[in-house]
């Protein structure tokens, strides 16, 4: 990782630790910074804008968690009034052995946006793809499945 992209996210993570409110910028910055360009995040009326106009900021935190290849969220809860988000890599390994980060804030939306954070600044972090192909059927084309189970 570079060290401009490194400073960016101790910028980001700063600004997530020091918020007292989601917004709007806030979400597009972290979802810039996931780099993620599939079909949620192309046009102005897509599941996740119509999220972001709603103020649906909890859902569109675990969207965004949705969206991190490797990460999956395996803890969500509130200690002493602070929410504390745990992602884990390797989910198939047990807690102590599986890679993991955590984010902690007084508001869940951005504890869940802390840890996405602190997902992207692990060193050796794979270049981010979208996990769903979209279906393009050109011309006269008819899908056909081809699995056999017998």
């Amino acid at each position: 990782m570079l060290d401009m992209d490194r400073a960016d996210l101790a910028r980001l993570s700063a600004r997530i630790a020091h918020s007292d409110r989601v917004t709007p910028e806030l979400i597009r910055h972290v979802m810039a910074r996931i780099g993620f360009r599939g079909p949620w995040f192309d046009a102005s009326n897509t599941p996740i804008e119509r999220l972001v106009g709603a103020g649906a900021w909890t859902e569109v935190a675990l969207a965004l968690v949705i969206e991190l290849p490797d990460w999956t969220l395996s803890r969500l809860d509130n200690e002493d009034g602070e929410w504390c988000c745990t992602l884990v890599t390797g989910w198939q390994l047990p807690r102590w052995m599986a890679d993991s980060v955590d984010g902690r804030h007084a508001i869940l939306p951005l504890a869940i946006l802390s840890a996405i954070v602190a997902a992207l600044e692990q060193p050796g972090r794979k270049p981010l793809q979208a996990r769903v192909t979209p279906l393009l059927i050109q011309g006269n084309s008819t899908p056909v499945n081809c699995e056999n189970y017998a």
